[in-house]
């Protein structure tokens, strides 16, 4: 099942979705310059070394990357959270 990760506004209006993600993703960059992709799943969990398909990822990590809050609003975001159960 994917996970929506949410983009919340402050001015109150609804949240967007910025990514969609399947399972854990992770991107190693070796000594030769080439990056490597992995993909963790409950099916499947394969190497991606196909230039195109890493660079999808690479994209999607960097556009979540943009969109998400700084430790110092996570943290206040989680408090109010956690006020609000």
């Amino acid at each position: 099942m994917p996970v929506l990760l949410h983009l919340m506004n402050v001015n109150g209006d609804p949240p967007q979705t910025v990514a969609e993600v399947d399972d854990q993703m992770y991107l190693a960059q070796c000594p030769s310059n080439s990056w490597f992709g992995y993909v963790e799943g409950h099916d499947s969990s394969p190497l991606l070394t196909d230039p195109k398909v890493v660079s999808a990822m690479l994209q999607r990590y960097g556009k979540m990357r943009s969109q998400a809050l700084s430790h110092e609003p996570t943290a206040c975001l989680l408090k109010q959270m956690q006020g609000g159960l």
